[in-house]
């Protein structure tokens, strides 16, 4: 199965670590149907003076302040996106690092744009799969049993792990989004007739557009993220997202402004199965049925006891097909279908065995 299907695979990394991706291309992203990988470090960072404002912690601490205080204090959307608290960034390996990495996708997303805006839109891939280069997704599995049933024309987009948070009030209000750099997969579809349409929303020219355009619109009039005034006249939807991941300061973790993006500026078709009643209709859906993390951000403590009782049944953040390391000693098992936290030598190990373990589809079914 999986026929003529294309893949273009965007990765984040870093330079300091280059074997990450150099794994990801022997390996997964190997095959002749990946026509393009686009390798993201420090060198294409549009802001070369990142890592002088957070050399130290103290300037984290008061990056990540100031962050907080904004979101706070700008209503319950905004609160929904806030940071966390510092000490939880201090722990990361490298702070620096990992906060210039923050913007580094809408960087990734537009050399994937440069290149389908010089080539015409026939150069565009079935599939764009995004990623961080510690992530593995079997691609073969994917191509052969989900992708070949279906038409990638149609408006998708996946998470390989779909995260739900819900607002304090708990007034139907979500954040809904892929889980870090575990990966998103985003269709032909969405490519062409949403990411690459210009917008247009001067003197009523969204009354002479499609419908999608004028939702478009009353979106930047809703400014919710505060993305309104980073929109030009013609504007497609791709560089909105670039300049949304290219502002500074970046309040924004790497993986909720294309949550927000899908979801509240219709980039796919609806998921009609959320599992929660919602204020708006939820567009990104998971690789599989359940690959689904109710994540709250401890904004009550119900939320927290059920996030617990979740990661205890499962193991892990996303059960059975798809697989957050959480722990040390958590290994993602052959024949899962996407991966994160791995070591390079973790990599290749995993698609050595998954090459001869198939993903057991009677355990989860694919959202198409």
């Amino acid at each position: 199965g999986g026929g003529d299907i294309t893949i273009d695979v965007v990765s984040v990394g870093s330079k300091h670590r280059m074997e990450y991706q150099v794994v990801q291309k022997e390996t997964w992203a190997s095959p002749e149907y990946v026509r393009h990988y686009f390798g993201i470090t420090e060198d294409d960072d549009l802001d070369k003076t990142c890592w002088g404002k957070f050399e130290s912690i103290q300037r984290i601490r008061e990056h990540v302040s100031m962050c907080r205080d904004l979101h706070q204090n700008g209503g319950p959307f905004l609160r929904m996106h806030q940071y966390m608290p510092a000490t939880w960034v201090a722990r990361k390996p490298n702070p620096t690092g990992w906060f210039c990495a923050q913007a580094r996708p809408g960087v990734g997303l537009a050399k994937a744009r440069r290149m389908y805006e010089t080539a015409g839109s026939d150069s565009l891939p079935d599939f764009l799969v995004l990623v961080d280069d510690d992530s593995y997704i079997d691609l073969p599995q994917l191509r052969s049993q989900m992708f070949s049933d279906l038409n990638s024309s149609l408006r998708r987009v996946w998470a390989t792990c779909l995260t739900i948070a819900g607002s304090r009030d708990r007034k139907n209000l979500y954040r809904v989004g892929h889980f870090g750099g575990g990966g998103i997969i985003i269709s032909k579809g969405t490519l062409k007739q949403r990411m690459m349409a210009p917008i247009f929303c001067a003197d009523g020219a969204d009354e002479k557009g499609s419908g999608w355009n004028k939702h478009v619109c009353n979106q930047l009039e809703r400014n919710l993220l505060g993305e309104k005034h980073l929109f030009t006249e013609g504007m497609t939807i791709f560089h909105l997202i670039e300049a949304f991941y290219s502002q500074d300061p970046n309040c924004f973790l790497s993986d909720w402004p294309l949550g927000f993006f899908v979801d509240y500026y219709s980039l796919a078709d609806p998921w009609d199965d959320f599992p929660l009643e919602s204020s708006h209709n939820v567009r990104m859906r998971p690789l599989v049925a359940n690959s689904v993390k109710h994540f709250f951000h401890n904004l009550d403590p119900f939320q927290k006891d059920e996030q617990a009782r979740l990661a205890n049944t499962t193991g892990s953040l996303c059960p059975v097909t798809t697989w957050e390391k959480v722990k040390r000693n958590t290994k993602c098992p052959p024949g899962v279908l996407a991966c994160h936290y791995l070591s390079a030598k973790e990599m290749k190990e995993l698609f050595l065995s998954s090459k001869h373990r198939a993903f057991d589809s009677t355990a989860a079914s694919f959202v198409l």
